[in-house]
């Protein structure tokens, strides 16, 4: 009986630690979200990039056109002036609407500076890849209608 324990405890321990070596040689979520890159899971892995601070992983989701209208050096200079908002708390993040290749996302987002935001993205769908193709932040509304929380 101690034997077949110590074994049992053995295989536990060695399936835990493989497991937990597994979740950190990879970037928090990147595992999961690589198999699930639908429009929510490519909002989720531009938001996780742009709260690491990888504004250069942030920029690659964008869609070639947004790319050509929008520089890197832009984007990543409006990225390091607003730095709160960016290192947020994901809240929620809804569908909204979905059409022939062209599908709308909204994310409730928790600021660092402690204010509530809505980023509404625009993904295109291209090559079986969804890209993000228009981004619209606002302060979110209070339930009196007043602007921040």
């Amino acid at each position: 009986m101690r034997r077949r324990l110590g074994g049992l405890l053995t295989a536990s321990l060695m399936a835990f630690t493989f497991a937990e070596w597994l979740l950190v040689r990879q970037p928090p979520g990147e595992a999961f979200w690589e198999l699930t890159r639908g429009p929510s899971g490519v909002v989720r892995a531009h938001l996780d990039a742009l709260g690491r601070g990888e504004v250069r992983a942030a920029y690659e989701l964008f869609s070639a056109r947004f790319r050509a209208e929008n520089s890197y050096v832009a984007f990543q200079m409006i990225v390091l002036h607003r730095r709160e908002v960016f290192r947020a708390r994901l809240l929620e993040i809804t569908p909204t609407r979905e059409e022939g290749g062209r599908t709308a996302v909204e994310a409730r987002l928790l600021s660092g500076d402690g204010e509530r935001y809505v980023a509404r993205f625009t993904l295109v769908e291209s090559a079986g890849q969804w890209w993000i193709d228009d981004l619209r932040w606002r302060t979110a509304p209070t339930r009196r209608g007043s602007r921040g929380i």
